[in-house]
């Protein structure tokens, strides 16, 4: 049997072999993520260097990337601008793009258009021509005028387009549009906008632990925005926010489709409807780059 002070010296003996042990995994550690770090080739490309050492200062590395120098002229991007620009005169066709989304491939899907007027009628069979163009659906002869008659030919790929990733397209492209107005005489102003920016802790065996929507890059700060089209789980967005909203470095931006969602609901971070994230986000970089858009603009909350 040990005495109580042979108990207490194997007790201290293992405490300072813990300790040894820890500092070792700390060692261990900091030399896998400094490997990890090197090897990476978002940090050794000029072009994306900041935007890895922004994640790598918050623990993170860069898995894979879109940005803004490859070619955003693809049928995505083209396709999301024509929902678009229905969708601001008529936001049924969201539920239409939506329900088509969830059609098996090769099933046969009748819409409805009895209740849509002459006009929303021509913008719908014109969309559904793009889309039978590039192969997502068959457009079928249908016996009446006031039914839409297709047969899917959507991948996964295309119906996650169409579920709601074509809003994420949107943000990208207003996104586009509004430098176009607040760059285009400030040659100060350096950009450059990520998307689809998947990214994981060092040492993480996982392909990547998280995927955020854009990226934007302008000076020295940095702009994340999350877009949703549907149900918002506002404790994710709250984590996220958490941790990527910055003062004075990155901002936090969720995007809503749906207006009901309004700024206050996110408070005290940013959320901005879709249809106000040009007006919106061009107060909020005249907040950030103060003088660079007239004080007198103003918006409700």
């Amino acid at each position: 049997m040990f005495d109580s002070e042979d108990i207490q010296k194997q007790i201290d003996a293992l405490d300072y072999s813990i300790e040894l042990l820890k500092d070792r995994r700390t060692q261990l550690r900091q030399e896998l993520y400094s490997k990890e770090w090197k090897e990476n080739r978002f940090a050794n490309d000029k072009q994306t260097k900041r935007i890895a050492e922004f994640f790598r200062a918050l623990g993170f590395v860069i898995v894979d990337l879109k940005s803004d120098s490859q070619n955003e002229d693809d049928l995505f991007y083209r396709l999301a601008k024509q929902i678009w620009e229905f969708y601001k005169t008529d936001q049924r066709v969201k539920d239409f793009i939506k329900e088509l989304s969830k059609i098996e491939a090769k099933t046969t899907f009748l819409y409805p258009t009895d209740t849509w007027g002459h006009e929303e009628r021509n913008r719908l069979n014109n969309l559904c021509k793009t889309m039978q163009d590039n192969r997502w659906i068959t457009i079928n002869k249908s016996e009446a005028d006031t039914v839409l008659n297709v047969t899917s030919r959507l991948t996964p790929e295309t119906s996650k387009f169409l579920d709601g990733g074509w809003a994420e397209s949107i943000t990208r492209f207003l996104i586009n549009k509004t430098f176009s107005v607040f760059i285009k005489k400030r040659k100060m102003f350096q950009k450059k906008i990520f998307w689809n920016v998947q990214i994981k802790r060092f040492g993480s065996v996982n392909a990547n632990d998280m995927e955020l929507d854009v990226v934007v890059e302008l000076n020295d700060r940095f702009y994340i925005f999350e877009t949703k089209s549907g149900v918002i789980e506002f404790r994710k967005m709250f984590d996220k926010a958490d941790l990527f909203d910055r003062d004075g470095e990155s901002r936090f931006i969720l995007c809503s489709l749906d207006e009901k969602w309004r700024p206050y609901h996110f408070k005290p971070h940013l959320l901005y409807p879709l249809p106000e994230l040009e007006e919106r986000w061009k107060l909020l970089l005249s907040k950030d780059f103060k003088g660079e858009i007239a004080e007198t603009d103003t918006i409700e909350a």
